[in-house]
């Protein structure tokens, strides 16, 4: 497999490992430690994405919401961000995610 199992330089140093399909289970970050990640295909997509992540120990650190491909939620032991879009890909014109909900200008949505 042609995958990139190791980068450094610009202060990051990652290891990533994979399994025998080629899916990417494990990313070690030189004093972080090592991430596992759950990787399975998007409802109805069939593309594959990040559905969870555990420390190296299992315990959960985020799970992702998704709505085909897009990702809309991230969940964490310490709540939720959601990534919300109007159906046309862009903020929507009063500046908010839907449901009157305040997004950042990462739209990223604001409670």
């Amino acid at each position: 497999m042609d995958h990139i199992t190791h980068v450094t330089g610009g202060g990051v140093d990652e290891s990533y490992a994979f399994h025998g399909v080629g899916r990417r289970v494990k990313i070690t970050t030189a004093g972080f430690g090592a991430r596992k990640l759950l990787v399975a295909p998007n409802l109805s997509d069939g593309y594959e994405s990040p559905q969870a992540v555990t420390d190296d120990a299992g315990n959960l650190v985020a799970t992702f919401v998704y709505a085909g491909e897009h990702l809309i939620a991230k969940i964490t032991p310490t709540g939720v961000e959601y990534f919300l879009s109007g159906l046309d890909g862009e903020r929507n014109r009063e500046g908010g995610c839907g449901w009157g909900v305040k997004c950042n200008t990462e739209l990223r949505c604001l409670w």
